[in-house]
């Protein structure tokens, strides 16, 4: 009879066991879960983002064609102010640059 009772104390111990290991892996599958969210949500933020600036890049890309096309139509009159122009474009071209560079890290 005692091996019995030992028996069933050595059960009851490896259940409070499993119990106890089952409620941390529930704990650990909830905050894992919520990390996951909260991944997805600055996921969806960065890539708005992205668009964003790919946006941004197409309009300086459409603006640049009329500036170019204003030149060509001009004539070369102006080549300093055209210098400075190509100077002030190449300036934001670089700095959307970085912004991309920033959004893919």
């Amino acid at each position: 009879m005692a091996d019995v009772l030992v028996s069933v104390q050595g059960l009851n111990a490896k259940v409070d066991q499993l119990i106890a290991l089952h409620q941390k892996s529930a704990e650990e599958k909830s905050r894992i879960s919520e990390e996951t969210q909260k991944l997805n949500q600055l996921n969806q933020q960065l890539n708005n983002q992205i668009k964003l600036k790919e946006e941004q890049i197409n309009q300086l890309n459409e603006q640049l064609k009329v500036l170019k096309l204003a030149k060509s139509l001009s004539g070369g009159d102006g080549n300093e102010n055209t210098r400075e122009l190509k100077l002030k474009i190449n300036e934001i071209v670089r700095e959307v640059d970085k912004c991309i560079a920033m959004l893919n890290e």
